[in-house]
């Protein structure tokens, strides 16, 4: 079967890891910027900034005569615009540097072209002056505005993304475009896997991150393998329950055929319409089971009191048929409890009907509702001949049938009312257990009691 792809292209995981990289990698250089902006602009704005360059001038020609002392401070200072011409882009603004002698010689002078002041009248130099017993030094440094300074420090961004970009989306490329290969391969197992193979996946993808994937899926197909066996099972199951009544009704249905008087028709005719009434429980059982199984939509919750009472009534008159008395326990139940009615209806309902059927005349079957911190405890228990502790091991078998009351052959039935509540007090997420009942006293042992225990609905 050809995979289904959408209308509208999905977007590219690899594309976008690289643009992820790419606008990290533009930011990263914005906040460098930002940061060396800030940092400059501090330090320009510094009197003392210019201080230790002096001090390094001052100290270099400490001794020496004032013909050296010339050429150190001409090279010095040249040396200094030169970097500073290559950092403004080759703007005329040059750093100035006056020198003097403590007797006078003046060592270096500024420009007499040089204007300290703009047309406006504002500044256009911050002069740093440091004196020394012999020497006295001014350090006049353009003020650079904001934009001057922004285009300075920008100046080798692009050169520097142009060789950065490259070198990291290539090779990150390259290696996510390489990571997928697993998945793809993984994708392709899948996809040339038959129907009614459900067995684990062995692909080994390499790497521990896409571990989860492979166990999420294993444990996917896992839940699909119980559940196909659980249907395969069931529909061998039933296939043989259904085979016995259909065969007896065959049967009966020709005897009916065969009678040669009214009076052995009719009693061939009741045996037959016993067969079909028998055939048909067995299918609404199995029509019950199925839907449990195969319902997972949540019901909207149901008020639990009214629906005990309304359950115990339907019941009443096949209650009164077998003689059994029924009694419900509502005292320790709080009457704003809500239920799944869809759940709870068969619990209580096969749990009390097998009751009825099992106890034997004159028996007591009670059905005891309990809440408590945010458990429901449900007791369905009676005083009939009960169950041995192996028969109790069996009885959540399907199609296993339990004894009347005298013990003798099984009753009729599909053996499949334990069964439908096991199933329903699974998908509440629930324990049920069968056992004996407590005898009062050491004479009594007899008497059957199934628990069970839910969370409460909120």
């Amino acid at each position: 079967m050809p995979l289904v792809t959408p209308t509208t292209q999905a977007p590219s995981l690899l594309r976008r890891s690289l643009w992820t990289i790419f606008l990290a990698l533009i930011a990263t250089a914005l906040i460098v910027l930002i940061l060396d902006f800030i940092q400059i602009k501090h330090n320009l704005n510094t009197e003392d900034a210019a201080t230790p360059l002096l001090e390094h001038m001052a100290a270099a020609i400490e001794g020496l005569p004032d013909d050296d002392a010339m050429l150190v401070l001409r090279t010095s200072i040249n040396q200094l615009n030169q970097q500073w011409q290559s950092g403004e882009g080759g703007s005329p603004s040059l750093i100035e540097l006056y020198a003097q002698r403590a007797s006078g010689l003046v060592l270096h002078d500024i420009s007499s072209s040089r204007v300290l002041s703009s047309p406006s009248g504002e500044a256009s130099m911050r002069a740093t002056t440091l004196k020394t017993p012999h020497v006295t030094l001014t350090l006049y440094v353009p003020i650079i505005s904001d934009g001057q300074l922004l285009q300075w420090l920008s100046g080798d961004v692009p050169s520097t993304l142009a060789v950065a970009l490259p070198l990291l989306l290539i090779p990150t490329g390259w290696a996510v475009a390489r990571g997928f290969r697993p998945i793809n391969q993984l994708a392709k197992d899948v996809a040339q896997r038959r129907t009614d193979d459900l067995s684990a996946v062995t692909l080994n993808l390499r790497y521990r991150e896409l571990d989860p994937i492979v166990d999420t899926i294993n444990r996917l197909l896992e839940r699909a393998r119980s559940q196909v066996d659980e249907q395969r099972d069931f529909i061998a199951d039933a296939a043989h329950e259904l085979r016995t009544p259909l065969a007896v009704i065959n049967a009966r249905a020709h005897a009916l055929a065969q009678a040669d008087t009214r009076e052995e028709r009719e009693q061939r005719m009741q045996s037959l319409l016993a067969g079909t009434e028998r055939a048909g429980h067995a299918v609404d059982q199995l029509l019950a089971l199925a839907r449990i199984d195969v319902d997972r939509t949540p019901h909207a919750a149901t008020l639990l009191a009214p629906l005990a009472q309304q359950m115990l009534a339907d019941l009443t008159p096949l209650a009164d048929q077998a003689g059994v008395d029924l009694v419900l326990d509502l005292d320790r139940l709080s009457p704003h409890t809500r239920v799944d009615e869809a759940c709870w209806r068969p619990i209580v309902e096969n749990l009390l009907g097998n009751a009825i059927k099992y106890a034997g005349r004159g028996s007591t079957a009670t059905v005891r509702f309990e809440l408590e911190h945010d458990v429901l405890r449900l007791c369905v228990s009676d005083d009939g001949p009960g169950m041995t502790p192996e028969e109790c091991t069996k009885a959540l078998q399907r199609f296993h049938r339990g004894f009347q009351a005298d013990r003798g052959p099984a009753v009729s039935g599909a053996g499949l009312g334990l069964s439908i509540v096991q199933k329903a007090v699974d998908r509440l997420r629930g324990e049920m257990s069968v056992s004996p009942a407590r005898a009062s006293s050491p004479a009594q042992s007899k008497g059957l009691q199934v628990r069970i225990q839910v969370p409460a609905t909120r």
